[in-house]
Order: structure tokens, then sequence, then C-alpha cells
């Protein structure tokens, strides 16, 4: 059948590991989305395990077992994106998919990995904590106007549940601007707590001030998506609209990234991780 943006035909799961060279190019000559059955750790992990059999890689939905966990599940792999091997763990393109979620489900994740998604916090914890790695994160922007813009860091990992997966984040680079860190400490969601509807960690106690604005909850006021908030800030890639106040369909925030003093419509974000080398 005919599938949307990210997705060709699907094709029933299929552990491509255990398939010679030949028949592994045969299968992805035909443009499907392959399941391979636990092909590595995690997308930079595939994507070298793959180089030698596969001559193009294809993006796609992937089953992975990060490194000392027992547990494997499906990621969407981005293949030729700057070099390929990132793991997609958000992504927002239509509006469709709803952001508006308890804090379970931003622990487990939720939407379609062809599609709009949440990959979970759980899972990216997985990824990034396993043992003699490093990650970095990189956030593709593209505007209402279809300007393209992205934001790197060159180290990203998460606390642990108990510690409500704090967010840690390397050097910036890019074209976007740092709206994790913002223009001053009090804007800055760098090692900021997350947080959602029912589990509030922004640092609002008991209320901030915004303006002439006092917040109690900056998940409310995002309309009660889950975010890294630090007395709210200027990022949120998992915003959503007012209901009764706008037809919008996004209205995800990334304040640094502007033109003319005003911050750029932003349409749809990809936020995907990779592996990168480290002298261990």
């Amino acid at each position: 059948r005919q599938a949307g943006p990210w997705q060709e035909l699907h094709l029933t799961l299929v552990c491509l590991g255990t398939f010679p060279p030949w028949l592994i190019n045969l299968i992805l000559s035909k443009h499907y989305i392959a399941y391979f059955c636990n092909a590595g750790r995690d997308c930079s992990d595939i994507k070298d395990n793959l180089m030698a059999v596969v001559p193009k890689i294809p993006s796609g939905i992937y089953i992975i077992n990060p490194e000392n966990t027992e547990s494997s599940f499906e990621v969407f792999c981005e293949m030729d994106y700057m070099g390929g091997g990132w793991t997609v763990m958000q992504r927002r393109t239509d509006g469709l998919t709803d952001f508006k979620r308890s804090w379970a489900d931003y622990t487990d994740g939720f939407g379609n990995l062809a599609g709009e998604h949440w990959l979970g916090l759980k899972k990216v914890l997985q990824i990034v904590s396993q043992k003699d790695t490093r990650f970095q994160l990189h956030v593709a922007l593209v505007s209402k106007d279809d300007i393209t813009s992205y934001a790197s860091y060159d180290d990203f990992h998460l606390d642990s549940e108990t510690l409500f997966y704090g967010i840690h984040l390397g050097r910036y680079a890019g074209s976007a601007g740092d709206a994790f860190r913002g223009y001053d400490q009090d804007q800055n969601q760098d090692t900021a707590p997350f947080s959602a509807s029912d589990v509030d960690n922004d640092g609002c106690n008991p209320s901030c001030s915004l303006g002439n604005r006092t917040v109690e909850s900056c998940s409310a006021l995002h309309n009660q998506t889950g975010w890294w908030f630090n007395q709210c800030g200027l990022a949120n890639l998992n915003g959503s609209p007012e209901d009764t106040e706008s037809n919008e369909r996004t209205n995800i925030l990334w304040n640094t990234w502007r033109h003319n003093g005003i911050p750029h419509h932003i349409k749809a974000v990809t936020m995907k991780i990779r592996r990168i080398p480290t002298n261990n």
C-alpha cells in the first residue's frame, strides 16, 4: 500500500541480520522499510555493522538492543542525514499527534515511529547510558517558510528516573541559537529535570514571573506538554497550541531562532542522537 512521508511500503518482520549479504541487498533495493532484528545497540552501531554488507543503508525502523539492558525495542534510524547513524528521539511534522501527555506517556513514549513520535525518556536513557559511549544531540528545524536551521550539542546525557531525567548538554554549535541555555541563567534549561502536566519540576516554586504574567506551571502554560522546563525557558519542542485560541497545528518553541528579531514559526522538528568517538 502507499504510505505517507518517511514510509514507503511495510514489510512483514524480517530479521535481516540472519540473511546473506546478497539477499539483504535485494530486499533493500525494493525500497521497503526493513526491520533489523538486534542488528546493533543503537542506530550508530547498526550503521557500523551494516556498512560492510550494504552499500546504501536505508532510513527506517530498526530493532536495537542497548548494551547492559535486557530490552529490545524499535527506533527510527536516519541513515541519510549528515553521515547517518542517527537515532530519532522526537519528530514533529504535521501536528496530528497529541503531545499533551502525562508523565507516564513521556517516560514510555508515544506516536508513530515512521511519523510524529516521542521515543520515551526511559528508552533514550538506556541508549545514552551505555558503557564507554558518548552521544551528541542534533535538533533540525524547519520554518513555515521552509527555511531550515539546526542546533547541535557535542555531548548529551540524562539523569536517572529518580532524578526526573535531568538533561545535560555539551557545547553548542549551529545556526538556530542555543535556546536550551537562553540569554541568561534564569532561562537556562541545561541540567533541568523533566516536567509533565502531572509531575512539576519546573522551578516555579510556588510561581514564576514571566513579563507581566504569574505562572505556577510551565507545562500548563505550554498546554499540558512535557519538557525540561526551568522557569519555563526559551525552548519547548513538544509545544502544542491552545485548542480554543489557534487553528495552527503546531506551536514548537525555539525562541533564539529569529528573523529581524521575530521568532520563526516552526512547522517541523526532529531531535536525534548519534554516537561520537571517545578516547576509551
